[in-house]
């Protein structure tokens, strides 16, 4: 590949990256703004709740059989194939999501009526609510697990903008819809589920009429033998991983629920919650960088990742060090100065497993987009025998805070494991380990030096000013090439007001 072609390909990624960034943007602002208001309306125990069964639907989607990653995979491969094979690639993909779907229904009725039947410690007044929810909690499922099969599809053609338009429109109605029901009806769990589903449902049916385009889609056939086959097959691996991820990313929750009660886990949930936003870069750079990698060979695999993780190393350290700086105010701002200083570590904990996991994202969709996610699962599944007892003994001696110290440690390993097989990760280890001292530098910072010194605050800002300039001294190339038409955008605009400046100087 050319150099103009690898600038080329670089460019359609970053769009593609900005169009991910930008569809999170509006959620989490809508977010930010509707958090304090259903914590007012609803009760901070009617919210653990909320938040424990939108837990459980995320466990629901290892039911998808990977469909949509498989799909977005396949389609990817499909780019120069005929509109045809890409439908029949599609309808078969449908057709097993569909079954799935009513499968996961069932499931989630038997988990859910076990888990706050028996399990969680659930005020007595919310017991009725519950019973009521959970019906429209099992319709919510297939309603999921078809949003995922749409968004592979679309995302497999590479239509990221208007993904995320949707994706975008949809997270402000499911923020907003509830709140707005609660707070001019009732607060019941029930109603609140309801609307959501009303929300995620009008988010499908625009997807369907935008994936009917895409594709483009035929008229509806009979599912593939031979196209079943390999979707399962890849679909499979990434199944397992679609149940181990949420799995070890939040049992926590569902072990705080039941060991310290749901107001704790609102308490937990908020946090992580607001730290998981980090995510944005790490994310979207992922999503747009699956297609390319199932699209191109294995020999220009290596420089693609290379670059992508020297952008998260240069975007990212400097980011989380400032959410640091600013998340302790902010978090007595938003939820009140008693919550929010009883929030602030934990955040501090989150952000600093955020910043380690968003490597490991780059490495896991580069070993996904080339057809091997067995990888993926097998590291999952190594983490599990220690991660459990690890979280057990980490609550069971400091709380909720030893359930994120958990979390994190195990966000951790992913990267750390990587390093043994991922070469491009390895010969990235030094700027890593530059990046990941500071980091830690303005975590120890926050969480052990008083709110109130002002040697916290001298020290956060020291270690943000150290951030941007290694972000500088080692931004790569293509970053370099990426800003280049604004720096010089700037440039002329500058010369432009002097000039303007010394006309206006000039003898009358």
């Amino acid at each position: 590949m050319s150099s103009k072609s690898r600038f080329v390909c670089f460019m359609g990624i970053a769009r593609n990256s900005y169009y991910n960034i930008a569809g999170k943007i509006a959620p989490l602002a809508v977010s930010l703004i509707t958090v304090p208001f259903y914590l007012k309306v609803i009760g901070l125990e009617r919210y653990g709740v909320l938040s424990l069964c939108w837990l459980m639907l995320g466990y629901m989607g290892f039911l998808e059989l990977g469909m949509g990653p498989a799909l977005q995979q396949r389609i990817a491969t499909l780019r120069k194939a005929s509109g045809q094979e890409r439908s029949d690639v599609f309808w078969t993909a449908f057709w097993l999501n569909l079954a799935m779907g009513v499968v996961g229904s069932a499931a989630l009725y038997f988990v859910a009526t076990l888990y706050f039947g028996l399990i969680a410690k659930v005020p007595t007044d919310l017991v009725r609510e519950i019973k009521l929810s959970i019906p429209w909690l099992i319709a919510v499922v297939p309603v999921v697990l078809a949003n995922g099969l749409l968004v592979g599809a679309m995302k497999g053609r590479e239509r990221f903008a208007e993904v995320n338009l949707v994706s975008s429109a949809s997270s402000v109605l499911m923020a907003t819809l509830p709140l707005c029901a609660a707070f001019l009806f009732s607060p019941r769990l029930d109603l609140l589920i309801a609307m959501s589903l009303l929300a995620r449902a009008s988010a499908v049916v625009v997807q369907f009429l935008q994936v009917r385009k895409a594709i483009p889609l035929g008229p509806v056939q009979p599912p593939r033998r031979h196209m079943a086959r390999s979707l399962l097959s890849f679909g499979g691996w990434v199944s397992a991983t679609t149940l181990l991820t949420p799995l070890l990313a939040s049992f926590d929750r569902l072990a705080i629920g039941s060991m310290l009660g749901a107001a704790a886990v609102s308490l937990y949930a908020i946090p992580y919650n607001l730290a998981s936003r980090t995510t944005m870069l790490s994310a979207s750079l992922g999503s747009a960088l699956l297609p390319r990698f199932a699209a191109i060979d294995e020999s220009l695999r290596d420089g693609l990742e290379r670059e992508a993780i020297a952008v998260i190393a240069t975007a990212l350290t400097p980011l989380i060090i400032g959410v640091m700086l600013v998340i302790g105010p902010f978090l007595r701002f938003w939820i009140g100065e008693d919550l929010g200083a009883r929030a602030e570590p934990i955040a501090i904990i989150f952000l600093v497993g955020w910043w380690a996991n968003a490597f490991a994202v780059v490495a896991l969709t580069r070993i996904q987009g080339s057809g091997r996610p067995d990888i993926v699962t097998k590291l999952l599944l190594a983490q599990v025998p220690f991660y459990f007892p690890a979280l057990w003994v980490a609550m069971h001696w400091w709380g909720i805070a030893g359930a994120a110290v958990a979390w994190t440690l195990r966000a951790i390993v992913d990267p750390v494991a990587l390093l043994a097989y991922n070469r491009q990760l390895r010969r990235a280890a030094p700027r890593l380990l530059q990046n990941g001292a500071l980091v830690f530098a303005a975590a120890a910072a926050s969480v052990l030096v008083e709110y109130h010194h002002p040697a916290r605050w001298v020290l956060l800002v020291a270690t943000l000013l150290l951030a941007f300039a290694l972000s500088w001294l080692t931004a790569p190339a293509r970053l370099v090439e990426l800003r280049r038409p604004f720096v010089r955008r700037g440039q002329r605009q500058l010369s432009r007001c002097l000039a303007f400046l010394r006309l206006g100087s000039g003898p009358k």
